[in-house]
């Protein structure tokens, strides 16, 4: 079985985060079912500047914030929305109606 290692995270506006995979895959994942789901991650709303210290695990076969607040890589690709033409922007200059735009657009998948 492929397992798929992220090699890099980036957070963004509105609880979404932006990893990239080794294969060069990259998915948008929105943090806020994970949240209503699991009441510890309220941690990454009510912490100041905690959901911004997303990090890749040394592994990469997951994201990290803290010792307590994780998700497993394929839990990312399982869930993440993936698309032929992600925009060449950085991360910080992809605003909510891009992303929104990006959802809706027929090349844009949910795994």
């Amino acid at each position: 079985m492929f397992t798929h290692k992220i090699t890099k995270v980036e957070p963004l506006d509105d609880l979404k985060i932006l990893a990239t995979f080794n294969c060069g895959t990259k998915k948008l994942y929105d943090m806020h079912k994970t949240i209503e789901r699991h009441e510890e991650f309220n941690d990454l709303i009510n912490i100041k500047g905690l959901f911004e210290q997303v990090k890749v695990d040394c592994s990469g076969f997951g994201i990290v914030w803290n010792d307590y607040l994780d998700l497993a890589s394929e839990y990312v690709w399982d869930n993440g929305y993936t698309w032929e033409d992600i925009p060449s922007e950085e991360p910080d200059s992809i605003d909510l109606q891009m992303i929104k735009e990006l959802e809706n657009d027929p090349k844009c998948h949910m795994f």
